[in-house]
């Protein structure tokens, strides 16, 4: 029942619109290599094999470094409170 209420996640589709709008913040501001490390990030977490943390976390990166005030108020890319966030690693892919 408590699942139910929080709904279905968003689509991949929403979430790579949301980075690509974002992107194009500092698409000017970045080297050709970062645009292309953030595109084939962007286009791995679309086939499945990059989670979304990861170009989040790219552009995330961006806000800080260039100071983009309006990008870092925004609830996609600090959703909940950092004293929420667990410090554990879930371990995935790995042999133990």
């Amino acid at each position: 029942v408590l699942l139910s209420a929080f709904g279905d996640p968003p689509p991949a589709g929403s979430n790579v619109n949301v980075l690509q709008h974002a992107f194009g913040y500092f698409k000017n501001s970045i080297s050709k290599e970062e645009k292309a490390y953030f595109i084939d990030t962007l286009d791995k977490y679309v086939e499945g094999r990059m989670p979304l943390s990861v170009p989040v976390g790219i552009i995330r990166s961006f806000i800080v470094r260039f100071g983009e005030d309006y990008l870092a108020q925004q609830a996609y890319f600090e959703p909940y409170p950092i004293e929420l966030v667990a410090i554990s690693d879930s371990g995935k892919g790995r042999e133990l």
